[in-house]
């Protein structure tokens, strides 16, 4: 068998008949011959059908030659879908809208005009339920267009009577207040171990004192004032100027009044 098909070849028709006659005539390969052949057997099987050689040449002409642009045209709007027909607008109908509501508002308008022309007036008879004869002149003077007439029977109003106002009472005078006593300021220094920066903690005691920042001793900057009520707190900050330090050097702050506060730091 491998004599008759070699297994890289391709098989020529007089071999297959060849390989026809050797199955059906040898015992051996008949028994292991299987007659049936999948679609995929048969298809591998066959040569592969070759594209023509000019339908390359042929697409690409007919993508760029001058002369078939008509015929890519026609192509063209053959591929594009149709354009969908736009929906017409509705005409606006205010004119018979508006004379519904007209017609609404005028009949609200009469009927509330018909129910205070024939509603009772305070003198009216209660019993009856009719309305009160000066108010039905009224209403007719007016719907007449009649001038009022002046000997009219109608009490006038009386104005109303003042109510006296309360008397306001005396307010007793106030007692002066004792001025407070000033008080004093007491201050905290502070310390800057590795930043250049600490504040200065001032106290107000024995009552409101004024604080200001009047002077320094060292290579330090500080600066503020203010107002101080009694047992008040207030921080200020210190900061160094210098760039360089060697050892434990200090510095102080002075405030009003003679006080001042020790400012130490670590270099």
């Amino acid at each position: 068998m491998a004599e008759l098909a070699p297994p890289v070849t391709p098989l020529d028709d007089g071999t297959c008949r060849k390989l026809v006659r050797h199955i059906v005539n040898c015992p051996i390969c008949g028994s292991r011959s299987d007659l049936t052949v999948t679609n995929a057997h048969l298809l591998r099987a066959m040569p592969a059908v070759a594209l023509p050689c000019a339908l390359r040449a042929r697409a690409l002409d007919t993508a760029s030659a001058p002369a078939l642009a008509d015929l890519r045209a026609t192509i063209a709007k053959r591929a594009d879908p149709p354009p969908e027909p736009e929906p017409e607008a509705e005409p606006e109908r205010t004119e018979r809208r508006l004379w519904p509501m007209l017609g609404a508002v005028a009949c609200l308008v009469l009927a509330v005009g018909g129910v205070f022309l024939l509603a009772p007036g305070p003198g009216g008879d209660a019993a009856s339920g009719g309305p009160s004869p000066s108010r039905s002149s009224t209403s007719a003077r007016l719907l007449l267009g009649s001038p009022e007439p002046s000997g009219s029977a109608t009490p006038s109003p009386k104005p109303a009577e003042k109510t006296p106002k309360p008397a306001r009472p005396t307010r007793y005078p106030e007692r002066p207040r004792s001025p407070q006593r000033p008080g004093t300021l007491s201050v905290t220094g502070c310390h800057m171990p590795s930043t250049r920066h600490c504040s200065v903690k001032v106290t107000a005691k024995g009552g409101p004192v004024s604080r200001r920042v009047t002077g320094t001793v060292g290579t330090i900057r500080a600066s503020g004032s203010g107002r101080l009520r009694a047992g008040q707190s207030a921080s200020v900050t210190v900061t160094r100027t210098d760039q360089w330090c060697i050892g434990v050097p200090s510095a102080s702050v002075t405030f009003n009044a003679n006080v001042t506060a020790t400012v130490t730091f670590s270099c």
